[in-house]
């Protein structure tokens, strides 16, 4: 991996510098891919699903999107730093990113933007399509194309798409 700096800021050395405890929350697509990028960068972390967590004394949590803040682990979490795949991507590496999200047609719009990108520069298209952003950090791509759902989307503080695209939205997703 080359440039971890983001907004001026080394987020590398300041997560895992001083051997914060870390553990990814959840073994779906997005968990599995933190937990397979974490091991590319051989940075110690848990790997846990919930009914498996025994201890809440963690410094940072990264939250798989499907579960759900009201579940009585993540609550018992709250006092943890937590953040989603998408934050932690966003914070550590200096790429540009698309983000895709709405109700309709994110699939569609994030393999057409792709499409478009990769015959002019190195993109990927991830996300919420079944291609966890994490798997396509360990790449070398300059452009992430990022489908987001509203659940990923939920719990993000600090992610910044260069570009930002809003399809059609339904209530359910206000």
């Amino acid at each position: 991996m080359d440039v971890w700096v983001n907004y001026g800021f080394n987020w590398a050395n300041y997560l895992w510098g001083n051997k914060m405890k870390a553990l990814v929350l959840g073994k779906g697509v997005s968990g599995e891919g933190v937990h397979r990028f974490l091991d590319h960068m051989a940075i110690e972390h848990d790997f846990l699903n919930t009914q498996d967590v025994v201890s809440f004394d963690y410094d940072l949590v990264i939250k798989s999107p499907g579960l759900s803040y009201q579940n009585e682990v993540v609550k018992k979490l709250k006092n943890c730093k937590m953040i989603t795949d998408i934050e932690l991507i966003g914070m550590l590496l200096n790429r540009e990113f698309i983000g895709v999200t709405g109700t309709n047609g994110k699939t569609t719009t994030t393999l057409l933007i792709n499409n478009i990108l990769r015959h002019k520069k190195k993109s990927v298209a991830c996300g919420n399509i079944g291609y966890s952003i994490c798997d396509a950090a360990i790449t070398n791509n300059e452009v992430f194309v990022v489908e987001l759902s509203s659940f990923q989307l939920c719990g993000v503080k600090s992610f910044h798409p260069y570009v930002a695209v809003i399809l059609n939205m339904n209530k359910a997703h206000l």
